[in-house]
């Protein structure tokens, strides 16, 4: 029982490892690099080294910048900003049903794996 407790804690750690060090990665990259990473018509959140923070949808992305499209009022503009401008860069997701059901298909198999180890333990295995 300890040894399956032990890989079981192995696995479920070097999972969530993993994850971490991905996320240290995507830190380093550059903002021409971080763009192409985002997908075209993604809504993205800009920061500006003016201080200025856009939200929009990115458009089409070159080697000295991007454009993001805003809505000003009731209408939509196309802004085109370099990179040098540019302070950060957000891509932010529409929606987090994806997550929500990798969370929850996660606590199923957690719950499922907790409950065979309780019978398992009570019959004297």
């Amino acid at each position: 029982m300890r040894q399956f407790m032990a890989v079981l804690m192995i696995v479920l750690m070097s999972g969530a490892g993993s994850n971490a060090i991905l996320s240290a990665q995507g830190n380093r990259l550059t903002l021409p690099e971080r763009f192409g990473q985002i997908p075209g018509g993604a809504i993205v959140k800009v920061k500006l080294k003016s201080k200025e923070s856009l939200r929009g949808r990115l458009g089409e992305v070159t080697g000295t910048g991007y454009a993001v499209q805003v809505t000003v009022g009731d209408k939509v503009e196309t802004r085109q900003i370099t990179f040098d401008e540019t302070k950060s860069v957000k891509h932010l997701h529409a929606s987090k049903t994806g997550l929500w059901v990798t969370v929850g298909v996660l606590g199923g198999i957690l719950a499922t794996i907790g409950i065979l180890a309780a019978v398992f333990v009570a019959h004297g295995g």
